[in-house]
């Protein structure tokens, strides 16, 4: 197995963890709904970036069980996204800028783990509909750096 996909692998098992299930928000969402909401967030991320990048959606689980025992039949729906990019886009420069974007627009941090300098990442939550997009900066051994776009919403009956 590579190490890019151990990494992804591995990380998108942390999103599960990270997903709007921990939320306490009870949305009165249709899946449609979700899977939208989904994609709009993730979208409105790329539009916030520096020029250059695109996304390519790596996963898009639109009924991942909810593991809360109160939620029996809950569902949340999860997409990740690599961000591609060219070379010698300002990788550095995007999470300052992502960051900035989110704060200023009402997402408050879930998981802030911006000072890890191989894995650098930032989940938020909007908190007025529990939806949740992360940021993560992939830094390799080999010096290739990977980003990566997650975004989630919370648990909801289908």
């Amino acid at each position: 197995m590579s190490s890019l996909r151990r990494t992804v692998l591995a990380l998108l098992a942390a999103g599960a963890v990270l997903a709007g299930c921990d939320s306490t928000q009870e949305p009165t969402v249709t899946k449609d709904e979700a899977v939208q909401r989904v994609a709009d967030r993730a979208q409105e991320a790329l539009r916030q970036l520096p020029p250059g990048a695109t996304l390519k959606q790596t996963l898009h689980q639109p009924d991942n069980a909810c593991d809360d025992q109160d939620r029996d039949g809950a569902i949340f729906v999860e997409t990740n996204y690599q961000v591609v990019h060219p070379e010698g886009w300002p990788v550095d420069q995007s999470m300052a800028t992502i960051s900035a974007y989110w704060d200023s627009h009402g997402y408050k941090p879930v998981r802030d783990d911006r000072d890890d300098t191989k894995n650098t990442e930032l989940v938020v939550e909007k908190e007025e509909d529990g939806f949740r997009i992360g940021y993560l900066i992939s830094r390799r051994a080999n010096g290739s750096t990977d980003v990566f776009l997650r975004s989630s919403s919370p648990c909801f009956q289908p």
